[in-house]
């Protein structure tokens, strides 16, 4: 079963739709265009082999003042994504499920302070 189109995200501005612009086989991809200057992709990907890996990673491209000339502009681009990787039997998806709970809450407590220490180099 697909993910809807669009699906919902909010990236720091209020949620918003991102239509998808991409599916073949286990993996869909989603677009949004803020503005000239802004540009999300999410993409959903499923493999299997030996193992199950399951990824969905966002990429953000932003058009921003140079570092040294801020009268030219550059392209600059991050990603950030979550990878599951599992045996095919032997863990169910609500085992799984509860370990990313556990993470998420480790990370967003206290207005995510320990995402900002991870972010800025902590360990």
């Amino acid at each position: 079963m697909a993910f809807s189109d669009p699906i919902s995200f909010n990236p720091g501005s209020g949620a918003v739709n991102f239509p998808r612009i991409f599916s073949e086989g286990g993996t869909s991809k989603y677009r949004l265009i803020e503005s000239d200057e802004d540009q999300y992709d999410i993409t959903i990907s499923h493999t299997e082999g030996k193992r199950k890996r399951s990824v969905i990673r966002v990429d953000q491209k932003l058009l921003v003042n140079g570092l040294f000339d801020p009268s030219v502009s550059n392209w600059a681009s991050g990603s950030l994504y979550l990878v599951s990787d599992r045996p095919l039997y032997g863990i169910a998806d609500a085992v799984t499920a509860d370990i990313f709970t556990g993470l998420n809450t480790l990370l967003s407590a206290s207005t995510n302070a320990n995402l900002l220490k991870w972010l800025g180099g902590q360990s």
